[in-house]
């Protein structure tokens, strides 16, 4: 039995835990596995007496790298040298002391780690397990975003949406905005406001970046917010909609020029 046969059958027996379940379900609808789901998926074929599969790391750990879980970052543990150090120094957020270096507890470090060959404590599996969704779909992202955007929209997914982009003009926050709802939210209700004048701009970003729901522009003080799929509106008339959006529940809502939410008008 190799191990895709060993997860369907987990699935199919109904021998699993629910939430042991819920994640080979999520693998056996993954074509490619990562190095981190493949030898998860090992852990679970063991645990369930599935015969002794063994995890194929895609780099060896020579140096035994260790990365463990300490406080909500990761703390690394090894001596590096050379392309090692060099790749480590790239992670965003990373920070170093005289404990060493300490990442950011997200895919993307994760993902980044082991690719360098690092062995992943057991609490730092378990973070990778329940953040599953994330960590697998870090690699499939539209590849007309660039690095920092790909990095901003993990974070964004890391903090479940609640966030401040604060990059400069022109560096694209709409397009990563619009990329962490298509992967996260599907045609759930989202609440996006605007000046009036960039409401048919935020429209097109996402169709641009293929946004697949219903788009609604609420028009002056006698329209109605959308249930499902995306209502944009301008902040002129935004206080009138107060109860309407709080029946509605908004899954996110989206504040662009957040500037204009400290002024009086």
């Amino acid at each position: 039995m190799d191990i895709r046969q060993a997860i369907e059958h987990i699935i199919s027996s109904g021998i699993a835990e629910s939430r042991d379940l819920a994640f080979a379900s999520t693998l056996i609808k993954s074509e490619k596995w990562t190095t981190l789901q493949q030898n998860y998926a090992v852990k679970m074929a063991n645990k369930y007496k599935l015969g002794e599969i063994q995890e194929k790391p895609v780099i060896a750990n020579k140096n035994n790298y260790r990365a463990v879980l300490r406080e909500n970052r990761i703390q690394c543990i090894g001596t590096f040298r050379g392309r090692d150090a060099e790749n480590i120094n790239k992670i965003p957020g990373r920070i170093v002391d005289k404990s060493g270096y300490s990442l950011p507890l997200n895919p993307y470090s994760v993902n980044a780690i082991v690719g360098m060959g690092f062995s992943l404590s057991s609490g730092l599996m378990e973070w990778v397990r329940e953040n599953e969704k994330v960590v697998q779909s870090e690699g499939e992202f539209d590849e007309r975003l660039f690095q920092y955007q790909r990095e901003g929209v993990i974070r964004l997914e890391t903090l479940k949406g609640r966030a401040l982009l604060s990059d400069v003009v022109g560096l694209g926050k709409s397009a990563q905005v619009a990329t962490y709802i298509v992967r996260n939210l599907g045609n759930d209700p989202v609440l996006i406001v605007c000046p009036s004048g960039l409401r048919l701009n935020w429209e097109r970003e996402l169709r641009l970046w293929n946004y697949k729901g219903d788009i609604k522009i609420v028009n002056g003080m006698k329209d109605s917010l959308a249930k499902t799929g995306i209502s944009i509106i301008s902040y002129n008339v935004a206080y009138n909609y107060y109860c309407d959006a709080e029946d509605i529940g908004f899954k996110m809502i989206v504040c662009d020029e957040s500037q204009a939410l400290i002024h009086n008008q």
